[in-house]
């Protein structure tokens, strides 16, 4: 199913938008979509610096429509609330969940992702946006006579997800229940405070900014300690270095661990480290690679802690013979990727399930070429996982 009236819904939502060539027949799944149970909305969690770089209302829109060879959402809404079309079919927004008549892990096909192009700090959901986006809902509503969800995605993955984060929630189901977001705008609704920090003890890096660690943090205990409310900060397992950890979505690095190399600290960025720049030319793969391809597929919402049931269940959402998600990097899961990589001009040998140095090779080109679509400072998504080798 590819919703190709979708120009048509948004005229009748009386909102200003745009088109993105060949948004009728894009869709991450072949077919598209398999029935329309929900509107999902997300906020696209975008870096300060990116938006902070960038003159376009949507800075984020070429990513979306194509930084992972498929498109992100359906919709994306701009900051001064244009809505931009994107893709008709399905898009790879939602990620595990489960609920609101949607089969577990498997939103994708039965749900339009709509997302703000905003994220929870410098460039929170603008009045405008949230204008267009209770307009877009209400036209939603209309067009399938009231029964649609309005789903958060926060709520299809609340272990994993948050967004749209700085929106209040029930606030803008009921804007799109009014039609306009007005009402809401104009009392100062929608939007949440951040949370207060916990006690500094020791600074650790991560995004540019010094992070407080809170006081029971120490380097001897597993896991070493908490920030906030339940973010358990983790060991990177890929590596040896005692002094990088895993908290929540962001991954740390103490100070002491890049004095007297070539880390440039004011960033938060381990020079050499993707995205920061580019993996060079090998024919196995390093903790480095690895990373990437973690870093990757959660900024898409596959941030299972096992990489390769994260490999899987992406080449799965793509269309491809993975098999069952069960961690076992074994033939029928190097064939998937080889044939993904195949479509994506980067690999040209047999689909043979043999993971060799051409294989690793075309997985090595295909990280490097998403490099375009990334901001190049500290990640900010992906969480410490079992590393399979």
């Amino acid at each position: 199913m590819f919703l190709t009236g979708l120009d048509r819904l948004l005229r009748d939502a009386d909102v200003p938008f745009r088109t993105q060539d060949g948004w009728q027949t894009r869709t991450a799944h072949s077919g598209g979509l398999t029935e329309v149970r929900a509107v999902m909305w997300h906020t696209t969690e975008t870096s300060d610096s990116t938006f902070r770089a960038s003159s376009s209302d949507a800075p984020t829109l070429n990513y979306t429509v194509r930084g992972l060879g498929y498109p992100l959402y359906g919709i994306l809404i701009g900051r001064d609330g244009t809505a931009h079309i994107i893709a008709a079919g399905t898009a790879g927004h939602a990620g595990r969940g489960s609920g609101f008549g949607m089969p577990r892990d498997n939103a994708n096909r039965y749900s339009v992702g709509v997302s703000f192009d905003a994220n929870g700090s410098g460039h929170p959901v603008t009045a405008a946006q949230l204008e267009t986006g209770a307009r877009i809902g209400a036209a939603f509503d209309e067009e399938w006579r009231g029964e649609i969800r309005h789903v958060m995605h926060g709520e299809w993955a609340p272990t994993r997800r948050t967004d749209p984060t700085g929106v209040d929630w029930e606030k803008l189901r009921a804007a799109i229940d009014r039609g306009r977001w007005a009402t809401d705008a104009a009392a100062g609704g929608g939007t949440q405070p951040a949370p207060s920090a916990p006690s500094a003890s020791e600074d650790f890096l991560v995004g540019g900014s010094r992070v407080p660690v809170h006081p029971a943090a120490t380097r001897d205990r597993d896991p070493i300690g908490h920030v906030g409310a339940g973010h358990a900060i983790r060991r990177d397992p890929s590596r040896d270095t005692p002094g990088w950890f895993g908290v929540g979505d962001h991954w740390f690095v103490h100070r002491s661990e890049v004095e007297g190399t070539d880390a440039d600290t004011s960033a938060g960025l381990y020079v050499g480290q993707w995205p920061g720049r580019a993996l060079p030319g090998r024919d196995a793969h390093t903790w480095e690679s690895h990373y990437a391809w973690v870093e990757l597929l959660a900024r898409v919402g596959y941030d299972d802690d096992d990489l390769t049931e994260a490999i899987q269940r992406w080449l799965d959402d793509l269309g491809e013979d993975v098999g069952p998600a069960d961690g076992d990097f074994g033939e029928r899961t190097t064939a998937a990727l080889q044939d993904f990589l195949t479509t994506r001009d980067h690999y040209a040998g047999l689909i043979d399930g043999v993971r060799g140095p051409m294989t690793i090779g075309a997985e090595l080109a295909y990280l490097n070429a998403q490099l375009r679509h990334l901001d190049s400072k500290w990640p900010q998504h992906a969480r410490a996982p079992r590393i399979n080798r």
